[in-house]
C-alpha cells in the first residue's frame, strides 16, 4: 500500500506553573491524562480524534487549572496628568 501520510509523535514536557496557589497537581493530573479516552480508545479518523484530543484536555484543563477572569478598570484620563507627574510617582514608589 502507498500512502502519504506519516505518523507523528511528540513528547509534551509539562511543568506547573511557577505561582504557589496556581499550581497544579502534576501526578494527579497525567494520572487523568493516562485514564482518558484519548489514550485508552483513541478515536480511528482523524477528525475524530482531533475533537478527542480538545474535549479531553479541556475537560482536563477545567478541573485542573480552571480559567480566572480579571477584571481591569480604566480610569479616565485627566489633562493635567502627564508623563512627568506619572514618573515622579514611580520614582517616589521607588525610593520608599
Amino acid at each position: 500500500m502507498l500512502s502519504d501520510h506519516f505518523v507523528v509523535q511528540a513528547d509534551l514536557k509539562m511543568s506547573p506553573p511557577q505561582e504557589k496557589n496556581d499550581a497544579i497537581n502534576m501526578d494527579n493530573f497525567s494520572d487523568k491524562l493516562l485514564k482518558s479516552q484519548l489514550i485508552t480508545d483513541p478515536s480511528a479518523t482523524l477528525d475524530t480524534l482531533v475533537d478527542l484530543y480538545n474535549d479531553s484536555l479541556k475537560c482536563l484543563l477545567d478541573k485542573h487549572a480552571s480559567m480566572k477572569t480579571k477584571t481591569f478598570v480604566q480610569h479616565a484620563t485627566v489633562p493635567w496628568y502627564n508623563q512627568a507627574i506619572q514618573a515622579a510617582k514611580r520614582d517616589r514608589r521607588r525610593m520608599e
